[in-house]
């Protein structure tokens, strides 16, 4: 995928600084804002927009989207995210998700993936298949893991619930991101939302114990 133009929404001047030198290694323009609502809809056409995930950053530019009937692709960025706030702008309609700093590869390979992922309804179902593939090769554990993610549980609360310590959790979530070919825990929570998982979270029975069995 070509991409010529780029929309940037970060209200960090500095940082908005940092990713457009980035872009600029790729020869792609590079329109800067601090908020969408600087953005003036007849510059969306042919643009990508590369908004940082801060308060409501990311519903405010769907809303522009949705307002101006347009069909633009968005890549979500911040630093350290927390796993439901990813999951939360996914299902909000953002089509990536990056970890700043991000290099130039990751941000072209992003870039590539929403090609791939959103050129038509049969694709998308591919994506889904794929995406379901890769959750049957989860053991039951990993996949209570990866719930526990999913719904943004730490790993101590992960172990909690399962009552198993959070180290055998972080060892279950690193053979759970390395079964579904993921880069980190956002990645999998996308490929987890491309399949429809719903498994639900690990949670307190009746009595107040938590439900799980041991390692």
């Amino acid at each position: 995928m070509t991409v010529e133009r780029c929309v940037l929404v970060d209200p960090d001047a500095r940082r908005r600084e940092l990713v457009c030198q980035r872009l600029r290694e790729t020869s792609v323009e590079v329109e800067q804002f601090s908020w969408a609502r600087e953005i003036d809809p007849e510059r969306l056409e042919d643009a990508i927009l590369l908004v940082f995930d801060q308060g409501q950053s990311v519903l405010s530019t769907v809303k522009l989207l949705v307002e101006n009937l347009a069909g633009n692709s968005i890549i979500a960025y911040s630093a350290e995210p927390e796993i439901d706030r990813v999951v939360r702008t996914v299902k909000a309609g953002v089509e990536s998700y990056l970890v700043w700093p991000f290099t130039t590869e990751q941000f072209l390979q992003a870039v590539n993936q929403i090609e791939i992922d959103t050129p038509m309804t049969v694709g998308n179902e591919r994506i889904e298949a794929e995406a379901k593939q890769l959750i049957k090769q989860l053991t039951p554990r990993e996949r209570e893991i990866l719930s526990g993610v999913i719904h943004g549980l730490s790993n101590q609360q992960i172990g909690e619930a399962l009552g198993i310590s959070a180290r055998t959790v972080e060892i279950h979530r690193a053979n759970m991101i390395k079964k579904l070919g993921a880069k980190n825990s956002a990645a999998a929570v996308k490929i987890a939302l491309d399949a429809g998982f719903n498994d639900a979270a690990p949670s307190p029975n009746s009595n107040g114990d938590w439900i799980g069995e041991a390692a």
